[in-house]
């Protein structure tokens, strides 16, 4: 991660998988207060609920070709609300930042956007 950068465990042990699957097991025991060394609470538990991934809003970026670029970007911006085309697309392909929706209203639109080389969610 950003914070450690690289970090090895190395030593007998049962294998990369089932070592990386301890690692997470260890972490989420201390992180839930179920670790029995662990006294005091980390964080604070939130009294919401999660909400379901087919619920989220993502923006997204979406690769197209075979289409105009100007009827493309039309056609993204009356579905998805804000557009960006992203510069330097090679010939033939044109590329955009997309408004936010969910997965399925996603799926939905593609059809109406012709050929689509790919679709990338952004997290931010």
């Amino acid at each position: 991660c950003e914070i450690t950068g690289d970090v090895m465990f190395y030593g007998r042990g049962a294998g990369r998988y089932p070592t990386a699957g301890a690692v997470v097991a260890d972490i989420a025991a201390v992180l839930s207060g179920a670790a029995a060394a662990e006294k005091d609470q980390i964080f604070d538990r939130a009294d919401t609920l999660v909400s379901p991934f087919e619920n989220v809003k993502f923006k997204y970026y979406i690769r197209l070709s075979g289409v105009s670029a100007t009827e493309a970007e039309e056609t993204l911006r009356e579905l998805l609300g804000e557009v960006e085309r992203v510069a330097g697309s090679p010939d033939g392909v044109c590329e955009f930042i997309c408004g936010t929706a969910t997965l399925d209203e996603l799926e939905k639109i593609k059809p109406s956007l012709g050929s689509v080389e790919a679709v990338l969610r952004i997290l931010e």
